[in-house]
């Protein structure tokens, strides 16, 4: 069985919510691993830069970041073609990744 690694990401997050003053516990449950994982992160300061993260989208394909961007304005009510301007993107290409994803 593998071991669970945190993502770069993940390690620059729990870098960031533990600076807010959040604990060990509430990390982990935000970053969805145990706290532990993010205990020995903390006590071994040299892990911090964390593991390349394992998806990268081929080139014109969405990013992670716009993926969750079409996600945060949906939530807000925002409509696909304003979501497709903020993101620089056709409408028809924020469609057709709702669409596929299920709305």
């Amino acid at each position: 069985m593998k071991k669970p690694r945190l993502t770069r990401d993940q390690k620059q997050m729990a870098l960031r919510l533990k600076s807010m003053g959040m604990a060990s516990v509430e990390i982990g449950r935000q970053l969805g691993f145990h706290h532990s994982l993010v205990d020995v992160m903390f006590a071994q300061e040299r892990f911090t830069k964390g593991v390349v993260d394992e998806w990268t989208p081929r080139s014109g394909h969405l990013s992670i970041c716009e993926r969750e961007e079409i996600l945060l304005g949906l939530t807000r009510g925002v409509s696909m073609s304003a979501i497709a301007q903020g993101l620089g993107r056709s409408p028809s290409t924020i469609t057709r990744e709702v669409t596929a994803n299920g709305g």
